[in-house]
């Protein structure tokens, strides 16, 4: 038996809250690890050239930049 949830604007407004909250602590530590020269120095090792590769693309989508695959 299916049960049947029903939703107010208070729980919708927490649910919005708590996902800001989420936001503003991944923005947070975007901004920490562009500051961090040690993950942004080049390297040799492909496995860490990929993983470097990755972090890019994610912090341009969460600054809101362009990914830098077009």
């Amino acid at each position: 038996m299916a049960r049947m949830t029903s939703t107010t604007a208070a729980d919708e407004y927490v649910v919005a809250q708590e996902r800001l909250n989420r936001w503003h602590k991944a923005y947070a530590l975007v901004q920490e690890q562009s500051e961090d020269e040690a993950l942004w120095c080049l390297t040799d090792n492909i496995e860490l050239a990929y993983l470097q590769q990755e972090l890019r693309r994610l912090h341009a989508v969460i600054e809101g930049e362009k990914s830098i695959d077009g």
